[in-house]
Parts: structure tokens; C-alpha cells; sequence
């Protein structure tokens, strides 16, 4: 059997995961392979939920498959927001306030028209536990005979169900160990995204690391790939220079090299 895939992949030479759509991170990742636990993380206002939404959409538009993207902290309305921001290059702030052109308007009606036909669902339920989250998978594979991505923003405000220890370390761990098992459960990657903590600010050096993954417990451990988004000093003090260009840090990789890539994607500005 194995031969039989190696001979298909020598006589097919695509990516074995699915295309992150930014060739340089696939380059290193593969693509988002089925059944592995990805964290992207990163402090806030970095663009993590800028890149997930980039990251769902070229997932759609590149396998054609649906992307399940489950939000805990905004509301469709504010993701959906965003996704125009991101596919239109129109700001929130113009957006939101319908102070628009004519050549905004024309992006926008075609972007919408794009958006309504693709495979995108939003879950906008504020909390819930990893057994919940099977249930609504389930719920899911009773309609759609396949799924992309799960996409969850974000992994710290996912509760515990029967797991109370008041210890919020052994909790994610839980959690943690629980949506890698989901993953394998249905063979599909689950993309998470996690805070980092606060001591990441108070360095010289503010390029995350491992150990910088907040309430960490086993995160390092059961995720597959860790992604970390970083951005210069220079640009977080200097607002004039609102660069669209973040460093991507791969900081662990199960099956592959850790590195650094330099990608570029709205950040909903």
C-alpha cells in the first residue's frame, strides 16, 4: 500500500496536503495534511484571524472543499466584515460605514456574488467544549460526504465538558489532546489558534517561541505544526508603516523542517 502512494505521488507531483495558498509556506508545510493539529498563534492584533480567513478561503478555492470556520469570540457578522475587507482591499472602517466609491461598490458586489457560492460556514457560537464540537462534526459529515479545514478563533476560549480541574494548564491540555484526536477521528486538519503570553512583550528579542504559547500544557506537544505570526517592532510602533508583511515562524513541525517565511495578506486595517 505504501508503495502504491509513493508511486502515485512520483507519477502526480502535487502537494500531499492541502495548498495554504501562499507557495513559500507550502513549500516547507506540504499543504495541511489530513488528520494533523495545526496552531497558529500569535499576540494580539498580529493577524491571525486576518490569515485564518486568507487561509480558508484560498483552501476553498484551491481544493474546492468546504471550510468549517468555528468563531468564539465574533459574531458572523464581523467575520463575514473581515472576509470582505480581505478579498475586496476595502477597509473595515469604510465598509462599516458604506462611504464607498464607485469602484468600491463594483468590488464589492463582485466579491459578494464569489463569497455566496463558496463552500465558507460560519459557526458563531460564543463557547463550547471539544464534545460539543464532535457533535457538530457529525452533525456536518451527515451532509457533506467531505471537509477542507476546521478552523477554531480561538483555543483558549474553548470550555472543558466533564473536565473540571480549576487548573486551566491540565484544561487545555485536555483540550488540546482532544482536537488532535478529532482530527484522526475524521481525517481532516484542525486549524487552532492560540494567544501568546504576555512575556513574549517584555524581551528584547519578541520573536515567539515554543514555550511562549499561553497556558501552554501539552499545545507543543500534541500539535503537529505550530505556526507563529510575528511582526517587526518597527512596524507595531511605527502605525505609518502598516506593513501587510508578517513572519511566519514554523516552530515545530512533526514531518518536516522548522523555518521562516515572509508572507503577505491584509490585515483588516
Amino acid at each position: 500500500m505504501m508503495f502504491s502512494e509513493l508511486k502515485e505521488k512520483f507519477l502526480n507531483p502535487n502537494l500531499p496536503g492541502l495548498s495554504s495558498g501562499f507557495p513559500s509556506l507550502d513549500k516547507l508545510i506540504q499543504g495541511f495534511q489530513k488528520s494533523d493539529l495545526i496552531i497558529l498563534a500569535g499576540r494580539p492584533s498580529v493577524g491571525k484571524t486576518a490569515l485564518s480567513l486568507t487561509l480558508a478561503l484560498n483552501i476553498i478555492q484551491n481544493s474546492r472543499l468546504p471550510v468549517i470556520f468555528f468563531s468564539l469570540e465574533m459574531s458572523k457578522e464581523q467575520i463575514m466584515y473581515r472576509v470582505l475587507s480581505v478579498e475586496t482591499k476595502i477597509s473595515q472602517i469604510k465598509l462599516k460605514n458604506g462611504q464607498l466609491d464607485q469602484n468600491d461598490w463594483i468590488k464589492l458586489t463582485k466579491v459578494i456574488k464569489i463569497i455566496a457560492k463558496l463552500p465558507f460556514f460560519i459557526d458563531e457560537t460564543a463557547s463550547f467544549s471539544v464534545q460539543e464540537l464532535r457533535l457538530k462534526l457529525k452533525a456536518i459529515f451527515l451532509k457533506q460526504t467531505e471537509i477542507g479545514a476546521v478552523i477554531i478563533d480561538y483555543l483558549q476560549l474553548m470550555e472543558t465538558s466533564g473536565f473540571k480541574t480549576g487548573n486551566r494548564v491540565q484544561e487545555l491540555s485536555y483540550i488540546t489532546r482532544s482536537l488532535k484526536n478529532l482530527s484522526k477521528e475524521f481525517n481532516i486538519p484542525i486549524i487552532a489558534l492560540s494567544q501568546l503570553s504576555r512575556n513574549v512583550d517584555n524581551r528584547m528579542d519578541q520573536k515567539p517561541i515554543l514555550s511562549d504559547l499561553r497556558e501552554s500544557g501539552s499545545i507543543e506537544q500534541d500539535a503537529d505544526l505550530v505556526l507563529m505570526l510575528y511582526r517587526s517592532k518597527l512596524n507595531n510602533i511605527n502605525k505609518e508603516i502598516k506593513s501587510s508583511i508578517t513572519d511566519i515562524i514554523i516552530a515545530k513541525q512533526r514531518n518536516g523542517p522548522i523555518g521562516t517565511v515572509q508572507l503577505e495578506f491584509e490585515q483588516n486595517s
